[in-house]
């Protein structure tokens, strides 16, 4: 668990914005199992960032 600490909130708000912009754009393909995997992708990150970013602990340095 320490070494997603390591990795800065804002690249799971990346990730999250990319995975859920896919599972819209796939979603109007037509191919919903690829839509619900990348969304379920980009809601764990989406959480990951809210949790990561919440308690990380402020540098006052």
């Amino acid at each position: 668990m320490e070494y997603l600490k390591k990795i800065p909130p804002n690249i799971y708000l990346i990730f999250s914005l990319i995975f859920i912009t896919i599972a819209i754009a796939v979603l109007f393909l037509g191919e919903f199992i690829f839509a619900i995997l990348s969304l379920v992708f980009g809601l764990v990150s989406l959480i990951a960032w809210t949790f990561f970013g919440l308690f990380e602990e402020t540098k006052n340095k």
